[in-house]
């Protein structure tokens, strides 16, 4: 029962982190929970459903003000954030090992156009990986270009650091050094995604810029299409004017509203680089580049790494693939 109890848990606890439910908040339902499975010996999937089930009757009680302004993936805009710096940690680390074992040296050899190719690559991934979506939790879903206008120009600038720059050795670095040092700022990712008390939204007195507040979180974290946020804040401008008061005398802070108004649609539109054809179109190009690189360390006398590296690669993009298009048929 106890490792049946952890497994359902562990999905519970994700569950209600994914609907703004923080672990403080969610100890004392876990508790309850566990408590009554040691007593009575019932299993919890019995007692309480599936973990999603569950959350989702424990989010419905969870007080508005205790739970996290969360999208609809479950994260804040620092979540979002702290996931390319965590993302940055785990590429230097896993390049710095790879080239070590495919060179079978423990020693880098740092040059300016290697330090300042690898460089803005890393940041190229972090912006395009994380600053779309933290703009559009943060509800500003007009700033996502930043983040792809931005990775792409850091993507030209390490193509041309990696053309131009000289090629000399500027010091030879050991490979663990700079494994250490992926898995510092990975570890850093992790403790800055910590959750800490959030400071108090500053009241928004203008109408207009509470509305406009409004609109963004409808469309950006919550994922509802412009038209329909836009029916929305209409409705908010009615409501508001035949009470004859201001949109925040009348329904508090716009965060917090848009919450509510969002919980019941039921029609979402997300962000093009996250539909499904994107999505399969990534893992494709993925998977034919994984393929590539493997008769490529083939050719070149890396077959050990080929096989440990190339296949794993392959077999789970595709796997992403298949349950990409799985979810997507299941959806209709």
């Amino acid at each position: 029962m106890t490792d049946l109890f952890a497994r359902w848990e562990l999905d519970a606890r994700i569950q209600l982190s994914n609907r703004g439910v923080p672990a403080p908040v969610a100890d004392p339902h876990i508790e309850d929970a566990r408590r009554h499975c040691e007593g009575t010996g019932e299993n919890p999937y019995v007692a309480f459903g599936a973990p999603a089930e569950f959350a989702e009757t424990t989010a419905a009680e969870v007080p508005e003000e205790q739970r996290e302004l969360v999208d609809r993936q479950g994260k804040t805009t620092r979540d979002h954030l702290t996931d390319g710096i965590f993302l940055i940690g785990a590429m230097l680390a896993l390049y710095s090992l790879g080239v070590s074992l495919i060179f079978g040296s423990w020693s880098v050899r740092v040059t300016a156009a290697g330090l300042t190719g690898v460089t803005l690559t890393l940041l190229a991934m972090a912006a395009l990986f994380t600053v779309p979506p933290a703009m559009r939790a943060a509800g500003r879903p007009q700033l996502s270009a930043i983040g792809f206008i931005g990775g792409a120009a850091l993507i030209l600038g390490a193509a041309t650091a990696f053309k131009t720059l000289p090629q000399s050795t500027l010091v030879q670095a050991p490979a663990l050094a700079c494994v250490a040092l992926g898995v510092l700022l990975s570890w850093l990712g992790l403790r800055l995604a910590q959750k800490t008390e959030a400071p108090a939204a500053r009241p928004i007195e203008d109408p207009e810029q509470w509305y406009a507040r409004l609109r963004g979180v409808l469309i950006g974290r919550h994922d509802l299409s412009p038209e329909r946020a836009a029916e929305l804040v209409a409705q908010a401008r009615d409501h508001a004017a035949l009470a004859g008061a201001t949109p925040a005398a009348e329904f508090g802070d716009p965060d917090r509203y848009a919450a509510r108004l969002a919980e019941p649609e039921p029609v979402h539109e997300v962000a093009w680089w996250r539909t499904p054809t994107v999505r399969i179109t990534l893992a494709a190009l993925t998977v034919l580049a994984s393929i590539r690189w493997f008769f490529g360390w083939i050719d070149h006398g890396y077959a050990w790494v080929a096989f440990l590296i190339g296949i794993p690669a392959t077999l789970g993009f595709i796997w992403e693939m298949i349950r990409i298009i799985r979810t997507r048929h299941r959806a209709g």
